[in-house]
């Protein structure tokens, strides 16, 4: 437990390892941060739906693609990946009981759009590892930049909200 300007945080780490035999296929670790519960917000609108808008061509280094996420957005991505956490689809919960401005934006949905401009950005090269660190919340209806810049082993990715703040950042690495 510590103290934030937000209140109370809680941080839970989560490890899971998958293995065929002994062979270990696959390392995932999670870095959950729990808050307490603000004072309610007010509500925002909904914005219009929005998928990724590719600024450079393809390949383009540094690459860059913005997006709006939108209730419909999260709805989906939380019914893909099984998440059935409220702060990303249920606005009245969010809104009323956890005291946020908007939905959340999932930091899984985030880095898939970083890994994904990442490795089209590489020709579509295989990846060894990709790593990824949430920095600052966004919400639904927040424009945001997603950002890559790679060298020869690695690219660097980054999504950043309007007013410049880095969101998340990332890098993936690549297999030779």
């Amino acid at each position: 437990m510590k103290q934030g300007k937000s209140g109370t945080l809680v941080f839970v780490k989560v490890r899971h390892e998958w293995k065929s035999g002994a062979a270990l296929l696959m390392r995932e670790g999670q870095d959950i941060v729990y808050r307490e519960a603000p004072p309610a917000a007010r509500a925002r609108p909904s914005s219009p739906a929005e998928g990724p808008v590719w600024r450079e061509p393809l390949g383009a280094n540094p690459a860059r693609c913005a997006l709006v996420p939108n209730d419909v957005l999260l709805f989906r991505y939380s019914a893909l990946t099984f998440n059935s956490h409220r702060i990303h689809y249920d606005r009245r919960y969010c809104l009323e009981l956890e005291g946020y401005p908007g939905l959340v934006v999932h930091g899984p949905l985030m880095a898939t759009v970083m890994a994904t401009l990442a490795w089209l950005q590489a020709g579509r090269r295989t990846p060894r590892s990709f790593s990824f660190r949430a920095q600052a919340p966004v919400f639904d209806a927040e424009a945001i930049t997603v950002h890559a810049a790679a060298d020869k082993t690695s690219t660097r990715t980054e999504v950043r909200k309007a007013d410049g703040t880095v969101a998340q950042a990332g890098e993936m690495s690549w297999q030779k």
